[in-house]
């Protein structure tokens, strides 16, 4: 966006905001004439107090922080058994990496955030030919793969970074979609 657009932009929420002040003395009726809420206006109002005109400019959409850069529990911190071709090629990426990270951010080499993490993935999934696949997608297959395999829930919340079992059983785990003796207990109902 250029600096004209963004001046634009500044201007209409300044006007935005002496309409109050100078029509209709009224923010709720500002705001709904104008078709934004009164958080927003609220938030022009605080930005142009502390810093004028360029307190209105559009800003970066980027967090200031990553409140997710750790895991979400102590478990999420672990050790993990990976097959052979996994622990080939993070040995290859650790190998031949720049910097700290095995996996850095393309453009800066430093921690990725989650949600650009997100749009790489769902990108690569695309290329090759599974669009619409998620990383939910494959963490619940996996769980599903070990629970199939015989591998208790616990194991498969220790190796998913679950703390609680009963979390990998009741999201990550397939359910079998016959029930099992359903059919002879509803044929009793109607055998007299």
């Amino acid at each position: 966006m250029t600096e004209r657009e963004l001046e634009r932009r500044a201007q209409r929420r300044l006007g935005v905001l002496r309409h109050v002040e100078e029509v209709s003395g009224n923010v709720a009726a500002t705001c709904r004439y104008y078709g934004i809420s009164r958080q927003c206006y609220y938030g022009w109002l605080r930005r142009f107090e502390a810093d004028g005109l360029d307190g209105l400019k559009d800003r970066s959409q980027r967090p200031h922080h990553s409140p997710t850069s750790s895991p979400k529990s102590a478990a999420g911190q672990r050790i993990l058994e990976l097959p052979t071709w996994a622990a080939d090629m993070l040995r290859r990426r650790y190998a031949s990496r720049v910097g700290d990270q095995v996996f850095p951010a393309p453009r800066s080499g430093t921690v990725r955030d989650r949600s650009n993490t997100g749009r790489c993935l769902r990108s690569a999934f695309a290329r090759a030919g599974f669009a619409g696949l998620s990383s939910h997608a494959i963490r619940k297959s996996v769980a599903t793969l070990m629970s199939e395999a015989g591998l208790s829930s616990r194991d498969a919340a220790d190796q998913l970074g679950h703390s609680r079992p009963s979390i990998t059983t009741d999201v990550y785990f397939g359910r079998n979609k016959r029930a099992r003796g359903a059919a002879a207990v509803l044929e009793d109902l109607f055998d007299s």
